[in-house]
């Protein structure tokens, strides 16, 4: 049976990756973007272009969820140097995925399972944090880049978590930060695409199913915490982003062959 040009198992398929990419959102911080596109792609449910549309407001609803269980903080000031030079960004890359998405859809699945891969190894790496705050250069730069990868992908964790996850300063505020610069960055992409008349109706079918899981995700978060150590919630959400990768460059790979 299909339901709105898919069938059930579709659907099913799209709202488990998304409940498990929520949660680990939740216990992490990040990884969201770059978990659920990489299980999205490695099973070929949907198309790219329509899940990173929908993720742009699946990023604000999560960070409205996290917001309303986490009021934000003065402290979040520490990267307000990266605001500005993340937005910009953004907008270089969604132009570059309009551009690119006609042409060579493949290779940006290629780069995605990279960044993926990266991502997953820099989270094993278990950085020690530095004696003191990064420059507002650095913030600037890191902003740049993630804005580029968020205008692409709706996935600009890597270079933020990087960076944040290294500052002398409480993983509080680490999260804080990190789910402010991707409401931020995800109403900039959403401004671009939605100008560019690239918005379709099915990604608001996605954002209407993802609602409910959001906030179910993070209610059952809060009443029945998982209570990992960092050390394996660390060591799970890569394990997860590195099964993802892989799945998305041999499923890229068996459909060019």
């Amino acid at each position: 049976m299909s339901i709105f040009g898919l069938t059930w198992l579709s659907w099913l398929g799209v709202a488990l990756c998304m409940a498990l990419a929520s949660y680990v959102q939740v216990i992490t911080g990040f990884a969201f973007s770059l978990l659920f596109i990489g299980l999205i792609s490695t099973f070929d449910l949907v198309p790219l272009d329509e899940v990173t549309n929908a993720i742009c407001v699946i990023t604000l609803i999560q960070a409205l969820a996290y917001f309303r269980a986490h009021p934000l903080g003065h402290e979040w000031r520490v990267v307000r140097p990266a605001i500005w030079p993340s937005i910009a960004g953004v907008v270089a890359g969604a132009a570059l995925l309009l551009w690119l998405s006609g042409q060579a859809l493949y290779v940006l699945k290629y780069v995605l399972g990279g960044v993926i891969w990266l991502t997953a190894l820099a989270m094993l790496g278990n950085p020690v944090p530095w004696r003191q705050v990064s420059s507002r250069g650095a913030f600037r730069v890191t902003g740049l880049l993630a804005g580029v990868m968020g205008g692409l992908f709706s996935a600009a964790g890597p270079p933020l978590v990087y960076l944040l996850y290294r500052q002398p300063i409480a993983l509080r505020v680490i999260h804080q930060s990190l789910f402010l610069l991707f409401a931020i960055g995800q109403l900039a992409r959403l401004g671009v695409i939605g100008a560019s008349g690239n918005f379709t109706w099915r990604s608001l079918l996605y954002i209407f199913l993802s609602m409910p899981i959001v906030f179910l995700v993070q209610e059952l978060q809060r009443r029945y915490p998982l209570n990992l150590s960092p050390y394996l919630t660390t060591r799970l959400a890569a394990s997860l982003l590195i099964l993802a990768g892989t799945g998305l460059v041999f499923s890229n790979w068996l459909s060019r062959t």
